[in-house]
């Protein structure tokens, strides 16, 4: 989400940052969704007992068993009494369903569930902990069920759109777990692992279709683990305490665009001593001190993640080409920008972002609530380095340009000002990299959606920062 604050930008996504003046309270882009996208490659080694389920056997599947969705090797179901899940990105493999943030995945609506007694059950895997709660699943238009996992390895459940309640029970990453919500007409209860974690007292609010969605809370597709022998009863079944069985998953992420190959590499201690020649760096609050992914060792620097998104972005500015100048300058973008300030602090000092203290220093907020993003945008937050990058930018151009010309926003975007740069900066993003797919996801589904997110930005702005130009 963007929201309005006067004179306020806030970047959520590595950082959180606070600049001056930015945009409304409208949604960022969701992901374009296309069924029957190929699902990321995966490289898994799983130790376990496959469950029952998934076994090839003769023996008749319990009638009160009426959905069973293995998700390992297509998205039928195994009782034959309801169509097949939708994915709209994504594809099951034989140890399930695989999910890197970009997918979902939903049942139709499931015949003969019975709301007054049912068992909603499936396995789940995380390779780490995520950064915001996950679902395994979500029952119900309404969400009046939800087994959601929380970034410590708590869980909690959800009921009735939003009621919480936490629960006792902690998984762990790299191991299988069963999740397992009942229902009798009164008391819903969570299980993990054969272990009740939590239990509520309470009436449903449900709608118009008893479908399930995995790996899905609807606030957008941030799973990142395993799902498989998702199954629906329409009585109680108490689930039996079973142990955990380890599993090693290692996910290749394929919604990586060129650009988003910069962001994550470690660079080479030579680029970042060209960087540090042309822009004096001052990190005077790092919110992500004490953990490093790079290494000195392996011919980059220690860097912490913060420090690292901060270099590739500066990495990743001088590398964008534009197909005809920039509308407020004649030179490159990252020429014109090390020739606009004499550097950047690193702040945590300060409430939001700002043009210059010294002279020619652009100072830049950064927020103790970090989340370690390393994509140009990261699907989870909507948010990434492009925003990082166009709020160097934009504070650059105060140091060129001077203040707003309308209290918080600009007169006009043909004044050029901070707005207007920003402005521009996003449409130039958007159409106009010389090479295109630099800022392009090879998936067909999302091979626009950079391109989309920037187009977004720019209609933002132009409805919210000028005063005579709307």
């Amino acid at each position: 989400m963007r929201r309005k604050l006067i004179d306020c930008f806030i970047l959520i996504g590595t950082i959180v940052l606070l600049s001056c003046n930015l945009v409304t309270n409208i949604p960022r882009g969701a992901l374009p969704t296309v069924p029957g996208t190929t699902a990321p490659e995966t490289t898994t080694t799983i130790s376990q007992e496959q469950p029952t389920i998934t076994e090839p056997t003769s023996i008749p599947l319990p009638e009160n068993l009426i959905a069973a969705y293995s998700l390992t090797s297509d998205l039928s179901d195994m009782t034959g009494k309801n169509a097949p899940a939708v994915a709209s990105i994504g594809n099951p493999s034989p140890d399930g369903f695989f999910c890197n943030s970009v997918c979902d995945l939903t049942t139709p609506s499931i015949n003969g569930f019975n709301l007054n007694a049912f068992t909603i059950r499936a396995e789940f895997l995380e390779p780490k902990f995520p950064l915001f709660n996950d679902s395994v699943f979500v029952a119900g238009d309404f969400r009046w069920a939800k087994f959601s996992l929380l970034s410590d390895g708590k869980v909690l459940l959800v009921y009735n759109n939003s009621q919480e309640v936490p629960c006792s029970v902690t998984y762990e990453v790299n191991f299988w777990h069963e999740a397992t919500i009942t229902y009798d007409g009164n008391t819903m209860i969570l299980y993990l692992d054969g272990i009740e974690g939590c239990r509520v007292s309470t009436a449903l609010e449900v709608g118009d279709r008893n479908n399930i969605s995995l790996l899905d809370s609807g606030r957008g597709s941030s799973f990142i683990g395993i799902v498989r022998n998702l199954q629906v009863y329409n009585s109680v079944e108490i689930p039996q305490p079973r142990e955990p069985q380890p599993g090693d998953v290692t996910l290749t992420d394929q919604t990586l665009a060129p650009v988003d190959l910069i962001l994550q590499s470690c660079p080479s201690e030579a680029d970042l001593a060209a960087i540090d020649a042309e822009i004096n760096l001052s990190f005077e609050h790092d919110p992500s001190a004490g953990s490093l992914v790079c290494h000195a060792a392996d011919g980059s620097r220690d860097l912490t993640s913060f420090k690292r998104i901060v270099y590739t972005t500066l990495l990743v500015m001088k590398e964008l080409e534009f197909t005809q100048p920039l509308p407020w300058t004649g030179k490159p973008l990252y020429s014109w920008f090390i020739d606009t300030i004499n550097g950047i602090r690193f702040r945590g000092d300060i409430e939001r972002s700002y043009c210059c203290e010294p002279a020619g220093m652009i100072n830049i907020q950064t927020d103790l609530s970090v989340v370690d993003t390393n994509k140009w945008i990261d699907p989870q937050f909507s948010s990434g380095a492009q925003d990082l990058m166009v709020l160097f930018v934009h504070e650059a151009r105060h140091n060129e340009f001077g203040g707003h010309t309308c209290g918080t926003d600009d007169n006009t975007r043909a004044e050029m000002g901070a707005w207007g740069v920003q402005y521009y900066l996003y449409l130039y993003l958007a159409n106009n990299v010389k090479d295109a797919s630099f800022l392009t996801i090879p998936i067909p589904a999302l091979t626009g959606y950079y391109s989309q997110i920037a187009t977004g930005d720019a209609d933002r702005i132009l409805i919210s920062s000028f005063c005579m130009d709307r």
